[in-house]
């Protein structure tokens, strides 16, 4: 149970629990390869399924589940450099029954954590969204799916539209299992929308772990336990229509030669198609729309003088319109006088790649590691290329710790290296971010003796060999090969 994130000082921060006692402990490394850090801890019976995340404040906010209680727990650090108890207050998010596990914490863009958990006792997929920034009032919890037995492995992320996307598992067999994601359509996450995304196999989608790659979109890495192999999702979008069609006519006329009616035909995304609708007032019900671009003629011919109209976009709850794979966060992208019009931000329209039954907008590529099984305890981040860089575990033979570089941002091509560390046994609950110097920094538990936390970070070149071998450096090989160096610290 180890979660790290990169201090507001660029040194990695680290929440964890050893094997051998059930605290919650917090490490602050003392420099960005964590060869020294002070320790502490935080509270007693608990840390499992740590999470960790920097608060608006710049200090560290931990997630966490207190296996005595069974409850969700939530700790900030509210003073100092956060390495002694006293720097921390803790409190109990849900504690309506065995609550807690898998969990996964983020800020959101209003400044409040929000967590997502799995609910043993239901078997429910949770979200909790606190209402102050030590969640000790306002608190509010949700159950975002209740079907099945869903909510393991959960991963949170927060998307370009500020609200929750949230990547999990389902164990349960029928058509409710694999992988799956949940798009939060507001900030508490009372309403969510949810897909499958892989059930290409009896057993995939364990270690979930999403982020927001640079084009907006969400990228997951994940296990499929039945081929032991690890994959990575990748919602991908197609071109949107071109802004130089434009828009044509009058109110009732056609808008383009593309209009499609109602937009209601057929299960996929009809990209190029339009929606038209009209009323004098009140409320337009879109129906079920599969439009990517919705266009409205507002007619101001009869407007009263002095009075202000808008045209919104709500569900019929009156909440706003912001799902990914139903009437995203529309944006005005053009407008001509008294036309608008709102484009849907380009979703993938083709059959998804992932397999099985499941229809979604992702695509899903395969990383296999010779013949071993691999992909234990994924951690994803973005690496300054705009591409994924992926810990994982591999759990043939002497259990190693691997690194995953994807070589396009839906990592259909990739490469991957094996981290030596003594005779391993090296690698569970790795955690991953990069670092302020664009190199990958990975917490991860030595299980060998005792257990020990380690931290690995690649090396780039130092700098003063950059200054004195900048000239010889030609080539990718030799600039790879020196890159290709890592240092673990316990």
């Amino acid at each position: 149970d180890i979660s790290l994130a990169i201090g507001t000082d660029g040194f990695p921060v680290i929440s964890y629990r050893m094997n051998n006692a059930d605290k919650l402990w917090f490490a602050r490394c003392s420099n960005d390869s964590c060869t020294s850090a002070a320790t502490t801890s935080v509270i007693t019976d608990s840390g499992y399924y740590t999470s960790i995340a920097i608060g608006t404040d710049g200090y560290p906010v931990i997630s966490s589940y207190n296996n005595s209680l069974k409850d969700l727990i939530f700790s900030k650090c509210t003073t100092g450099n956060c390495t002694t108890t006293t720097d921390w207050s803790t409190t109990t998010v849900d504690a309506s029954g065995d609550n807690g596990r898998y969990t996964s914490l983020a800020v959101g863009s209003d400044g409040l954590p929000v967590i997502s958990y799995y609910a043993s006792t239901t078997q429910d997929f949770m979200i909790a969204k606190c209402g102050n920034s030590s969640c000790t009032s306002g608190n509010t919890t949700s159950t975002v799916e209740a079907t099945g037995n869903v909510g393991q492995y959960t991963s949170l992320a927060i998307g370009t539209d500020g609200l929750p996307v949230i990547s999990y598992y389902a164990s349960t067999t029928g058509s409710n299992y694999g992988l799956r994601v949940a798009k939060c359509n507001n900030a508490t996450c009372t309403s969510a929308t949810t897909q499958t995304i892989d059930t290409s196999a009896a057993d995939v989608g364990q270690y979930t772990s999403i982020t927001i790659a640079p084009d907006g979109w969400p990228v997951i890495s994940y296990y499929d336990a039945t081929n032991g192999d690890l994959k990575v999702a990748k919602m991908l979008p197609i071109a949107e229509i071109q802004p130089s069609w434009g828009l044509s006519g009058t109110s009732s006329d056609a808008l383009t030669a593309t209009t499609t009616g109602a937009c209601t035909a057929g299960v996929a995304w009809q990209n190029g198609a339009w929606y038209e609708a009209s009323a004098t007032s009140g409320s337009i019900s879109l129906g079920v729309n599969i439009c990517t671009e919705l266009a409205f003629v507002l007619d101001t011919s009869e407007a009263v003088a002095s009075t202000t109209y808008r045209l919104r976009l709500l569900y019929s709850d009156g909440t706003t319109l912001n799902s990914y794979s139903q009437y995203p966060a529309l944006r005005i992208v053009s407008e001509s006088q008294n036309t608008q019009r709102y484009s849907k931000e380009a979703v993938k329209t083709a059959d998804s790649t992932c397999g099985g039954s499941a229809t979604s907008s992702y695509s899903c590529n395969k990383i296999s590691y010779g013949t071993d099984y691999v992909g234990y305890y994924a951690s994803l981040a973005i690496g300054t290329d705009g591409y994924p860089v992926i810990a994982h575990m591999d759990i043939t033979g002497t259990y190693s710790l691997l690194v995953t570089k994807c070589n396009s941002a839906d990592c259909s091509a990739s490469s991957t290296q094996k981290v030596t560390y003594g005779t391993d046994n090296v690698g569970s609950y790795t955690s991953l971010a990069i670092g302020t110097d664009g190199y990958p920094v990975i917490a991860h538990l030595d299980n060998t003796g005792t257990s020990s936390l380690l931290v690995t970070k690649e090396l780039g070149l130092p700098k003063t060999a950059i200054s004195y071998f900048n000239k010889y450096i030609k080539t990718d090989k030799q600039i790879k090969y020196t890159r290709n160096l890592w240092t673990s610290a316990t």
